[in-house]
């Protein structure tokens, strides 16, 4: 699991990474655009047992914010970005005894993407490619007669789609974006440290998923542009491998459930143009 240390150095590598790519010299920045966005998340997860039977369930919205950097040449637009959400959200679920079982869920997402967007037209509307690298820290936290379990999931994910333009005159404009992507290399790490059985990990199913978008962007200066989007995402996990484990007492099996991960997010973006 990461630690403060290790977050500020991935962190610092992020940024590195920006200088190096977009801001090399002056002269180099015509068609860049650095990207700042506040952001609303409506969180929803589902796990499903063997029958189909939703076993628990995490809802609520959550507070983030995104920065991005994009370099357009020729055709092709480069994308560059990550975007971080943490809060907390409700818990309603089932203890493995069965009996019901409702607390807080605080949540930790981040995410790193580049995206590569070809305008056979040179115009706003395009097909892309994506892939992210998603990480997902889930504490399920005690109440006064049950313990919490701290969960930490990371996986890839390709996504292909395309950007239309919808609407547009000489400051404004209405897009709509559509993917589909494959969801691959997944993990989850549990915390079982305190119970004796260290920090198992177990490999996530592979899944799919789908993502719009409705955008609108309002250009009030040559240089700068305001925009505010409303995304829809959806995409599941299978069923994980099944481990055992033992804390030289007691063995157990361990399995993670089929999921759905269903995230609505609003957001309030800046756009600079050099």
């Amino acid at each position: 699991m990461l630690n403060y240390n290790t977050t500020m150095s991935y962190l610092k590598k992020i940024g590195f990474y920006f200088c190096i790519c977009y801001l090399p010299a002056p002269a180099l920045l015509a068609d860049t655009v650095i990207d700042a966005s506040l952001r609303l998340l409506h969180f929803d997860y589902e796990e499903f047992d063997q029958s189909g039977a939703t076993f628990n369930k995490e809802t609520g919205v959550i507070p983030g914010f995104s920065i991005a950097a994009s370099k357009k040449l020729n055709h092709f637009t480069n994308t560059l970005s990550f975007e971080s959400y943490d809060g907390e959200v409700d818990y309603d679920g089932q203890l493995q005894s069965g009996a019901p079982h409702m607390t807080q869920t605080q949540e930790t997402l981040n995410r790193v993407l580049y995206k590569l967007n070809w305008s056979p037209n040179n115009n706003n509307n395009s097909i892309f490619g994506k892939i992210a690298w998603q990480q997902w820290d889930r504490d399920i936290l005690p109440t006064k007669s049950v313990s919490g379990l701290f969960e930490q999931y990371e996986w890839w994910a390709i996504e292909i789609g395309f950007l239309a333009t919808i609407y547009e005159n000489n400051t404004s404009r209405w897009q709509f974006e559509l993917g589909i992507s494959k969801i691959d290399n997944g993990t989850i790490e549990i915390d079982l440290i305190d119970q004796g059985f260290g920090q198992p990990k177990l490999e996530l199913g592979d899944g799919q998923g789908v993502a719009a978008q409705l955008i609108y962007r309002h250009t009030f200066m040559s240089s700068n542009a305001l925009s505010i989007s409303l995304q829809h995402q959806r995409w599941t996990f299978g069923r994980s491998n099944t481990e055992s484990i033992s804390n030289g007492f007691n063995t157990f099996e361990i399995t993670e459930p089929r999921s759905e991960s269903i995230h609505s997010i609003l957001s309030f973006n800046f756009h600079h143009y050099f």
